[in-house]
C-alpha cells in the first residue's frame, strides 16, 4: 500500500470521492463535531494537525459506467474516481464546513474573496464542477446513489436543485448531516471575514491525512470492518450490511444476479434507516430490532448459556408448549444475551460469518436465495416494527391500532414485541383473529402487573409462542394459549395479588395509570361522547414530577384542613393511610395540578372536577367524601376491573369473597356488602 501525508487541498485535486454503498452514513453527532471544531480553533496559525487515515480504493470500471453524469469530467478532465474506505466521517465534516464557509461569505456581500480566491472557484474545487454551457454537474464529493444520503447531501447540505429531490430519505444519518451544518453555520455567524479566512486556511492546508490506496489483492469489505472499528464503533446494522454485500461478491453466480441482490440489500437498508430513524425524537435502536427479528427468523440457532439455572425435570412448559430442557435453556438465555452482554450477534459470528462460502463449519447455507429471502423479510419486518411502536401512523385496521396502543401503555410491554412482530408481519389480513389475539395479550399483561407488580414478564417468555405460531400458522390457537395462561395466573397466583397490595397501596402500583385511563374510557363510552378529555401523553409524562400530579388522592395525603379531620375522626393512622391509597380514593386528572392544591375540602374540589375529565365529573355526584364514599367507589372500580379483564372476583357485582375484600382493604370499615 502507498502512503504519504497530504492536505485537503491536495486531496481534492482532480479526484471524485464517493462513499460506497456498503459504508454507513454520517455517524458523527454534536460531540464529535464539537471536538473537531475545538481542534481547529486551538490549532496555531501555520501549524499542521494530523487528522488521521484516509483510505481510498479505485472505483471498478463497471461502477464508473453507471456514473453517467460524471463521464464528462472523468473522460475529458481525467478526474480520478475513488471510493473512501476509511476516513469518511472526517472528510464529510470538512466538506460540510467548507460549504458553510461558502454560504456565510456569500451572505456578507458580493465580490468577497477568501484568501484571494473567488468563492465560485472554492465551490468548483470542493463541491461541484459544472460542464460549460450546460446544467450538467459533477459533485466532487458524495455518496453512491444507493445510499439514502445521496440526494439529501445535494439538496439539503449543498443547497442544489435535484430532479430526484422528491425521493429524499430522512434517517438518523441525514439528521446528523443537518446537525453538523447547523453547528458550523452558528459558529461562523459570529466570526469576521478575516477569522473565517484563517479557519478556511487551517481546514484546507493544515489538516493532514495519512493517505492509503488499497491494492487489488486487499479485500475491501474486510478492510472496511477493521478500519471503521477504530473510530466510532460500527453498529451491528452497519456491519451486517457490509457483510451481506461482501458475501454477494463471493457467491458463485452470474453478475446480473449478484447485482440484483446487491440492489435488494441497499433498498432494504434504505427502508431500515428510514423506519428506525423516522421519529428522531425516539429513534428505534438498531440492535434491538435485529435481535428480535433474527431470534424468530433463525429459530434453530439460539446460543445456550451454561450459567442459566434449570429445573431438574427433563421438560418445561411455557404457554402450554412442551419444551425440551435445552430449548427452555436457550429461550431463557435470550434476555441474558440481549440485556447483559456486549457479544457480537449470532448474525455476524455464525450465520453471516466471513468464513469462505463453502466452509463446512458454517451454521447456515449462504446462497443468493438465502440472502435474498432474509433481506426481503427484514425489509417487511422493519416497517411492522415501526408501526408496533407507532400504531397511530400505521395502515392497520383502526381497532387493531387501538389495541396495540393499549398494550404499549402497559408497563413492561416491550417484552411482547417479539410475538407482536410475528403476528402483525404474517397475520395482518386476519382482522378478527388479530383483534382477539391482542385482547388476550393485553389482558395477560394487565393481570401480570397486578400479580407481580414490579417483576415484568421477560422477553424470552414469548419466544416459544412466536416460534410455535411461525410453525403452526394458527393464530387462534396462539390466542387460546395466552388466555389459558392468564386464567392460570389468576387461579394459581391470586395470593400474589394480596401480597403485592399490602397496606392498600394502589397509588404506587405500576398499572394504576393504565387502569384509571381505561376507566376514563369506560365513562366516556357511557355518555356516548366522541370527545376525549384525558390525554395519555400528559397523564403519563408527569409520573416523575413530585409536585405536579395527574392522579389525585381525593382524601388527601396531607389532610391538614378541619373538614378532613372531622370527617375521618376515630380512625387509626394505619386505617387513614389505607383509605388514602386504596383504589376508590384515586382519580385521574385531565390536567396535572400542584400537589398542594389537593388538600382543599371536597366541596371546593367539586368546583374543579366539574371542568375536568369524565372521571372527575363523576365525582360531582357526591356531596361529601368520607369512608362510605371511598368504599362505594372502590367497589365500583373493582367491579369494572373484574368485568373488563375477566378476573372472576365478583360475578354478580358483589364482592362476597372476604379475602378479595381484604385485598382492597375494605373490610375494616365494618360496612355491609
Amino acid at each position: 500500500m502507498d502512503s504519504n501525508l497530504i492536505s485537503i487541498s491536495k486531496i481534492f485535486t482532480e479526484k471524485l470521492l464517493r462513499i460506497p454503498d456498503y459504508q454507513r452514513g454520517y455517524a458523527w453527532t454534536k460531540k464529535e463535531t464539537s471536538e473537531f471544531w475545538n481542534d481547529l480553533a486551538y490549532l496555531e496559525n501555520d501549524k499542521n494537525h494530523y487528522v488521521g487515515v484516509l483510505t481510498l480504493e479505485d472505483v471498478p470500471d463497471e461502477n464508473i459506467a453507471l456514473w453517467i453524469e460524471d463521464h464528462w469530467i472523468i473522460r475529458s478532465k481525467s478526474y480520478h474516481p475513488s471510493y473512501i474506505v476509511d476516513g469518511q466521517q472526517r472528510i464529510t465534516t470538512i466538506v460540510i464546513l467548507i460549504q458553510c464557509i461558502i454560504e456565510e461569505i456569500k451572505s456578507r456581500g458580493d465580490n468577497i474573496e477568501l484568501n484571494y480566491t473567488d468563492i465560485s472557484d472554492i465551490r468548483k474545487k470542493y463541491i461541484f464542477e459544472e460542464k460549460s454551457k450546460t446544467s450538467c454537474r459533477s459533485y466532487i464529493f458524495g455518496y453512491d446513489k444507493d445510499n439514502p444520503s445521496y440526494e439529501f447531501l445535494k439538496r439539503k447540505i449543498f443547497m442544489e436543485d435535484s430532479v430526484n429531490s422528491v425521493n429524499i430519505e430522512n434517517t438518523i444519518y441525514t439528521q446528523n448531516l443537518s446537525s453538523a451544518k447547523n453547528f458550523f453555520i452558528d459558529k461562523l455567524k459570529s466570526m469576521s471575514v478575516e477569522e473565517i479566512e484563517v479557519t478556511y486556511k487551517k481546514v484546507t492546508q493544515h489538516l493532514l491525512f495519512n493517505i492509503y490506496s488499497l491494492d487489488e489483492e486487499i479485500d475491501t469489505y474486510v478492510a472496511f470492518e477493521t478500519m471503521n472499528n477504530r473510530g466510532k464503533p460500527l453498529s451491528h446494522l452497519e456491519l451486517l450490511k457490509n457483510r451481506l454485500i461482501y458475501l454477494t461478491t463471493k457467491i458463485d453466480e452470474d453478475d446480473e444476479h449478484k447485482s440484483s441482490l446487491r440492489h435488494s440489500i441497499n433498498e432494504c437498508w434504505k427502508a431500515m434507516y428510514h423506519f428506525l430513524g423516522r421519529d428522531m425524537s425516539k429513534r428505534l435502536d438498531d440492535d434491538t430490532f435485529l435481535y428480535h427479528h433474527s431470534t424468530v427468523f433463525f429459530k434453530d440457532l439460539l446460543a445456550a448459556d451454561a450459567n442459566t439455572d434449570l429445573e431438574d425435570s427433563p421438560r418445561a412448559q411455557i404457554f402450554g408448549i412442551d419444551l425440551s430442557k435445552e430449548e427452555y435453556h436457550d429461550f431463557r438465555n435470550f434476555d441474558h444475551v440481549y440485556y447483559h452482554t456486549n457479544n457480537k450477534s449470532m448474525l455476524l459470528d455464525d450465520i453471516f460469518s466471513a468464513k469462505p462460502i463453502n466452509d463446512e463449519t458454517r451454521h447456515h447455507v449462504i446462497s443468493i436465495d438465502a440472502i435474498n429471502g432474509y433481506v426481503k423479510n427484514l425489509k417487511k419486518s422493519v416497517e411492522i416494527w415501526y408501526y408496533i411502536h407507532n400504531p397511530s401512523q400505521s395502515n392497520f385496521d383502526v381497532e387493531i391500532s387501538e389495541w396495540i396502543l393499549k398494550i404499549i401503555k402497559l408497563t413492561g410491554w416491550q417484552s411482547t414485541r417479539i410475538i407482536l412482530l410475528e403476528v402483525l408481519s404474517n397475520h395482518y389480513n386476519e382482522k378478527n383473529d388479530v383483534i382477539f389475539f391482542l385482547k388476550n395479550l393485553e389482558r395477560l399483561m394487565f393481570i401480570h402487573t397486578m400479580l407481580y407488580r414490579f417483576h415484568m414478564i421477560e422477553s424470552s417468555t414469548f419466544i416459544p409462542l412466536a416460534l410455535h405460531l411461525k410453525r403452526s400458522k394458527n393464530l387462534k390457537d396462539c390466542s387460546a394459549k395466552i388466555k389459558t395462561q392468564a386464567d392460570l395466573l389468576i387461579k394459581n397466583d391470586y395470593v400474589g395479588f394480596k401480597q403485592n397490595f399490602k397496606d392498600g397501596d394502589f397509588y404506587n402500583w405500576p398499572g394504576i395509570k393504565y387502569f384509571l385511563y381505561q376507566y376514563e374510557y369506560k365513562l366516556k363510552s357511557e355518555v356516548r361522547s366522541e370527545r376525549s378529555k384525558l390525554s395519555w401523553d400528559e397523564f403519563h409524562k408527569s409520573e416523575n414530577d413530585k409536585d405536579f400530579k395527574t392522579i389525585e388522592h381525593i382524601y388527601p395525603q396531607k389532610p391538614n384542613r378541619t373538614y378532613w379531620a372531622e370527617l375521618y375522626k376515630g380512625l387509626s393512622i394505619k386505617q387513614k393511610k389505607q383509605l388514602r391509597n386504596t383504589l376508590g380514593n384515586l382519580v385521574a386528572l385531565s390536567h396535572g395540578k400542584n400537589a398542594s392544591l389537593s388538600n382543599k375540602p371536597f366541596p371546593e374540589k367539586k368546583k374543579d372536577y366539574k371542568n375536568g375529565c369524565y372521571s372527575e365529573i363523576a365525582l360531582t355526584e357526591y356531596d361529601n367524601w368520607g369512608k362510605i364514599e371511598i368504599q362505594k367507589r372502590s367497589v365500583e372500580l373493582m367491579y369494572f376491573m373484574d368485568m373488563h379483564w375477566e378476573l372472576g372476583f365478583c360475578p354478580q357485582g358483589i364482592i362476597k369473597d372476604k379475602s378479595k375484600r381484604e385485598a382492597f382493604y375494605l373490610d375494616f370499615l365494618n360496612l355491609n356488602f
